[in-house]
C-alpha cells in the first residue's frame, strides 16, 4: 500500500502537469517539447545523484518566470509548470523506489491528503470539459459569467492540485532524502535555493532603485511594486521574507564568519526586497520571522550577560518596537508597504475596529463569497482549482457586485471551500498536527539559534496564510515544505527524525481509514460535478450562454430566440427563455432511419423528458418549464447514430444527429 499510493499520487501529478502542457502548447509549441525534456533530462541525471539535480532545479525557482518572459516575450501563468516538470523529475527515481518517508506521526493525514488531492482533481478538470474531451480545443464557450474556456479552467484546476500535490512529494523526498544529512541539505538544498533568491532579489532593488519596468512591465510595475525575476510581487515579497533569515540560520551552523556576515547582508537585502515588493503578507511573514531570529540571539545569549545588560536591551527593543509601530502608522512614506498598510489602520471606534475586523475576513468581498460557497456546498466543496471560477456567479448573485477571479484570501478557507468537510480532513489533520509540534518543540542547544529562526519562518507563512495565499505559487508551497523539514531535522535531530522503514509504515486500520475518507470525498466531489456544479447547470442557473454539439451553429448559437438546429450524437445547450414555458421539438432525419431505428434521450435540467426508439420521422414535442430559482434551462440531446448527407452523394458534409426546435411559449 505504501508504494502503491505514492506512485498514485506521482502519476495524478504527471497528469496534472501533462493537462497543462497539452492546453497550453498551442499558445506556445516549443512548450511540449521543453517540458518533456526538463522533465526526462532532471529523472536521467537524478538516477546519478538526485540532490545535485534537485539544487539544479532549485536554483532556477525563483528566476524560470523571467527566463521564460526573456525567451517567448509573454508569460501566462501555467507556463511555469516546466519547472514543476523539472522537480518531479528530480525527486523521482528516489521516491518511485520506496514508500512513503515522512515520519509516522503525520504520515496518515498527509497521505490522506495526497491521495484526497490526487483523485478528485481529475474529476473537477473534467467537469469543466463538461465530461466531454474535445471541449478541450473549444475556445468559443465560457465556464463562468464573466467567461473563460474549459480548456483554461481545467488547466487551471490542474495547475491548483499541481501546487498541493508536488509541494507533498517534496516534503516527502527532502525526509528520504536527507533526514540524516542536515549539512548536505544545507549544501545542495539551501545552497540552491539561495542563489535563486539572490538573484530575484538583486532584481528587485534594480528594479526599485534603477527601472521598475524592467522584467516587470505588468500590473506590479504600473503599481510601482518590484517583482524580482518571479513577475508577482506577493509571491516575491514572501521569498524575500522567509530567505533572508533562513540564510543567517545556515550561516550559524557553520563557524564560517564569512559567511555569518554574509548572511547579515542578505538579510538586509531581503528587507530591501520585502520594501520593494509593497506586499503586506511578506512584511507581516517578515516581522515575525525577524521577531523570531531576535529571540532565538536574546534566548541562547541572555545567560551571559548581566541583569543590568538584560534589562537594557530589553528596553531598547520596547523602544524599538514603538518606533517602528509608530513609522508604520505616520511615517509620510509613498513607497513599500506602509501607505498600503496604512490604509487598513483602523481609528479607535468601536464602529471602526468593528470594521476592520470585518474586512479581515471579508477581504473585498471574497471572503463572503467563500462563506456562502461553504454554506452551498459543506461536505465536498466545489472541487480543488474551482473557487477562482465559481466566485464570480456566486458573488454576483449574493451581491450583484463584480468580482474579479481570485483566491479567499485566506489558505485555511480557500482549502475548506474547495475541499468541503469531508475532503478537508487530511490537511486539516496534518496543520493541527504540525501546528502542535512547531510550538511545543525545543531545539537541542547546539542548533537552538538556527532552529528558532525557521520555527519564526513557518510560523510566519502559517500565520500569513490568514490573510492570503503566499504559497499558491508553487515555488513559495515548495518553499514552505522546505522550511517545515528543516525545523523538524534542527529541532530533533538526526537519530530522531529517520527512522527505520518498517517503523514508518501505516497498519491496517490506519489505511482503512485513510481510504474511507478518500473515496468519500473521491465520490462526493463526482457526485456534485455530475449534478449541481456541471457546467451547463451553473450556466443555467446564473444564466449564461453555453452550448456545443450542433452541426450548423457553433460557435453562435441563439439560445434566447425561437430556433431550429441540427445536433450531433451529443449536444448540450442552455436555453435563456423569456417566458416560463419552452416547447422542445426533435425528430430524426430519414436517411438515418434508413439504416434502422435510432434511439434517442432528451433530457431538460437534468429530467428526462424522451427516452424512446425513434423509427420515423414524426415529431415528438414536449413543453418543459423554467425551475424556479433558474436563469436559463439546460437541455441535453443524445442519439444512438447520425448520419453525413455527404456521405450519399449529397452536398452536405453536416453531422446530423437530431434535430432539435425551440420556441418559448405556454403549453397548448
Amino acid at each position: 500500500m505504501e508504494y502503491a499510493t505514492k506512485l498514485l499520487v506521482i502519476v495524478s501529478m504527471a497528469g496534472a502537469i501533462a493537462l497543462e502542457t497539452v492546453v497550453t502548447a498551442g499558445l506556445w509549441p516549443a512548450l511540449l517539447p521543453m517540458t518533456m525534456a526538463a522533465f526526462v533530462v532532471a529523472a536521467a541525471i537524478s538516477v546519478a545523484c538526485d540532490e545535485l539535480c534537485a539544487a539544479i532545479v532549485l536554483a532556477f525557482g525563483y528566476v524560470m518566470p523571467a527566463l521564460i518572459l526573456v525567451v517567448h516575450g509573454n508569460l501566462l501563468l501555467y507556463f511555469g509548470h516546466v519547472w514543476s516538470a523539472a522537480l518531479l523529475g528530480a525527486i523521482l527515481p528516489r521516491s518511485v523506489r520506496s514508500g512513503w518517508a515522512v515520519p509516522r506521526r503525520w504520515k496518515a493525514p498527509l497521505v490522506l491528503w495526497a491521495l484526497t488531492i490526487a483523485l478528485t482533481w481529475p474529476i473537477v478538470a473534467f467537469r469543466e470539459l463538461d465530461f466531454t474531451p474535445r471541449l478541450i480545443g473549444v475556445i468559443h464557450l465560457a465556464n463562468s459569467g464573466l467567461g473563460g474556456p474549459p480548456p483554461v479552467a481545467a488547466a487551471g484546476v490542474a495547475d491548483n492540485a499541481l501546487g498541493l500535490g508536488l509541494a507533498v512529494l517534496w516534503f516527502d523526498w527532502l525526509f528520504a532524502a536527507f533526514a540524516q544529512a542536515e549539512a548536505r541539505f544545507r549544501r545542495f538544498i539551501v545552497g540552491a535555493n539561495a542563489v535563486s533568491w539572490a538573484i530575484a532579489t538583486a532584481v528587485s532593488v534594480y528594479q526599485l532603485f534603477g527601472n521598475m519596468s524592467f522584467l516587470n512591465g505588468g500590473l506590479y510595475g504600473a503599481m510601482g511594486r518590484a517583482s524580482g525575476t518571479l513577475l508577482d510581487a506577493n509571491p516575491f515579497g514572501v521569498i524575500a521574507a522567509a530567505w533572508g533569515p533562513a540564510l543567517v540560520a545556515a550561516a550559524w551552523l557553520t563557524r564560517d564568519w564569512r559567511l555569518r556576515a554574509l548572511s547579515i547582508a542578505a538579510l538586509v537585502a531581503s528587507w530591501v526586497g520585502i520594501w520593494a515588493s509593497a506586499a503586506r503578507t511578506a512584511f507581516g511573514v517578515g516581522c515575525v520571522a525577524f521577531g523570531f531570529l531576535v529571540y532565538a540571539a536574546w534566548s541562547t545569549q541572555a545567560h551571559r550577560a548581566s541583569a543590568r545588560t538584560r534589562t537594557r536591551i530589553v528596553v531598547v527593543g520596547a523602544i524599538v518596537a514603538v518606533a517602528l509601530i509608530a513609522i508604520i502608522v505616520w511615517l509620510p512614506a509613498t513607497t513599500g508597504p506602509l501607505p498600503r498598510l496604512r490604509g487598513m489602520v483602523p481609528k479607535w471606534s468601536a464602529a471602526s475596529l468593528t470594521g476592520f475586523a470585518r474586512e479581515l475576513w471579508d477581504r473585498n468581498g471574497y471572503g463572503a463569497a467563500a462563506t456562502e460557497l461553504v454554506r452551498a456546498f459543506p461536505f465536498f466543496g466545489v472541487g480543488i482549482g474551482a473557487f477562482h471560477i465559481l466566485v464570480f456567479d456566486f458573488n454576483y448573485q449574493l451581491t450583484h457586485v463584480v468580482l474579479p477571479p481570485d483566491n479567499a484570501q485566506n489558505w485555511y478557507r480557500h482549502q475548506f471551500v474547495e475541499s468541503g468537510l469531508v475532503g478537508s480532513v487530511g490537511w486539516i489533520l496534518w496543520v493541527a498536527a504540525f501546528a502542535w509540534f512547531v510550538l511545543t518543540t525545543r531545539a537541542p542547544a547546539a542548533t537552538r539559534f538556527p532552529a528558532t529562526i525557521v520555527k519564526g519562518i513557518v510560523i510566519g507563512l502559517a500565520i500569513g496564510s490568514l490573510f492570503g495565499i503566499p504559497t499558491q505559487t508553487i515555488s513559495v508551497s515548495v518553499a514552505f515544505c522546505t522550511f517545515a523539514f528543516w525545523y523538524v531535522v534542527l529541532a530533533e535531530g538526526a537519530d530522531r527524525t529517520a527512522t527505520p522503514d518498517t517503523a514508518r509504515r501505516l497498519g491496517m486500520r490506519a489505511w482503512a481509514a485513510v481510504w474511507i475518507v478518500v473515496v468519500a470525498a473521491t465520490a462526493g466531489t463526482f457526485y456534485t460535478a455530475r449534478t449541481e456544479l456541471r457546467v451547463p447547470a451553473r450556466a443555467a442557473r446564473f444564466g449564461w450562454a453555453y452550448f456545443y454539439g450542433f452541426s450548423d451553429a457553433e460557435p453562435t448559437l441563439d439560445v434566447a430566440r425561437r430556433s431550429a438546429v441540427w445536433a450531433t450524437r451529443h449536444a448540450v445547450a442552455v436555453l435563456m427563455p423569456p417566458t416560463r414555458w419552452v416547447k422542445v421539438t426533435v425528430s430524426v432525419d430519414r436517411l438515418n432511419l434508413a439504416k434502422g431505428p435510432v434511439d434517442v434521450k432528451v433530457s431538460c435540467d437534468r429530467a428526462v423528458i424522451v427516452d424512446t426508439q425513434v423509427s420515423d420521422v414524426r415529431p415528438i414535442t414536449r413543453y418543459v418549464a423554467l425551475r424556479d430559482g433558474n436563469k436559463g434551462i439546460m437541455l441535453e440531446t443524445w442519439v444512438s447514430r447520425s448520419v453525413r448527407p455527404a456521405d450519399f452523394g449529397l452536398p452536405d458534409r453536416r453531422e446530423l444527429g437530431l434535430l432539435v426546435q425551440w420556441e418559448f411559449s405556454a403549453p397548448q
